[in-house]
């Protein structure tokens, strides 16, 4: 399956030392027209919105999975049961484009039979977009591009989205990788999030490659909404600093120990759009706060699309957000 994208617009800014852009792009696929930037929210948030009554303004949701380490995805009844799983969301909300994310620990990247379980369990869903892991993130340029190929021959009814970890520690490999998918006309890819201050190397490569390019770079996994309590910045925002198109949550990867003790009220953070910061909130739920901050950022992701476009994104709209200022200072 092929999709109608076009990079409208993108700004540039120049740091001492590097370059980094913004894109504005305009996607078809099917019959959904979708613009970028855009947040997408997961299947959690989904449904915590519906509880509360709240439409999520998102066109996108990304299917999370996350494994344990008794329940392998590619054992029958967890395959099963995440097909079904998917399938019913997919159906339920026909208006929404969806990708499935696996959601690995980043020493554990799935094998062999678990990745040709995660391709099952899409296409078996119904979805229209089929993403593809790397069992070995370090594998050579050659490797990835020959799987690659492979891969999108073998599923040409569907969109092909190959998935690089950004946490690629060898110099250099995610940059020639991004270049093989460019080259071969892909129209889109995931990125699996790891922190820029730890990766800026590959932050950068990727965003020098994505500048004025027609593909899709989907940012999946992020870790968390906001940085810290003392640095509440928004998590799902500053990748776009770097010219990415969409991003996403993750789960979860602390495990919580069991305990009797009562759990302390939790305080709940909403999505503050005059700085891009997350502020405490009082009298409101979880379920509230995150599909209301969704909406939040959908809405000023729309303005900052117009600036990205009138080229004023880094000079005008950046500037005016101090948590975006304040990642946008950290770029070396």
């Amino acid at each position: 399956m092929k999709i109608r994208i076009t990079n409208v617009k993108f700004d540039l800014y120049q740091s001492p030392h590097s370059i980094v852009g913004a894109n504005a792009m305009s996607t078809t696929i099917a019959h959904h027209k979708l613009r970028f930037p855009m947040i997408s929210p997961h299947q959690s948030e989904l449904l915590k919105a519906e509880e509360v009554e709240i439409f999520l303004k998102s066109p996108l949701f990304q299917y999370v999975h996350m494994p344990r380490r008794k329940n392998k995805i590619d054992e029958k009844s967890i395959k099963e049961e995440a097909t079904e799983d998917y399938k019913t969301l997919i159906e339920k909300y026909p208006k929404l484009v969806s990708d499935f994310y696996y959601q690995y620990y980043p020493d554990y990247p799935p094998n062999d039979k678990e990745r040709d379980a995660i391709l099952d369990i899409q296409r078996n869903a119904g979805a229209s977009i089929l993403s593809y892991y790397e069992t070995n993130p370090e594998q050579t340029v050659e490797e990835f591009e020959s799987q690659i190929l492979d891969f999108r021959n073998n599923n040409r009814k569907y969109v092909s989205s190959p998935t690089l970890d950004i946490g690629m520690r060898r110099i250099g490999l995610f940059a020639k990788k991004i270049d093989k998918l460019i080259e071969h006309k892909f129209q889109r890819f995931n990125v699996i999030y790891r922190p820029i201050f730890t990766h800026q190397v590959n932050w950068l490569d990727l965003s020098q490659r994505l500048l004025g390019k027609a593909i899709w770079c989907n940012v999946v996994g992020i870790s968390q909404r906001y940085l810290s309590n003392t640095n509440p910045i928004s998590l799902l925002a500053t990748p776009f600093l770097y010219g990415v198109h969409s991003t996403s949550l993750g789960y979860p990867m602390i495990r919580k120990k069991k305990t009797t003790k009562p759990k302390p009220k939790r305080s709940n953070y909403n999505f503050n759009k005059r700085t891009y910061h997350y502020d405490k909130v009082h009298d409101i739920s979880e379920s509230e706060s995150r599909a209301i901050s969704i909406n939040e950022q959908v809405d000023e992701l729309k303005i900052a699309r117009k600036h990205i476009i009138k080229r004023t994104f880094y000079s005008k709209y950046v500037p005016s957000k101090s948590g975006l200022l304040q990642a946008l200072n950290d770029i070396p």
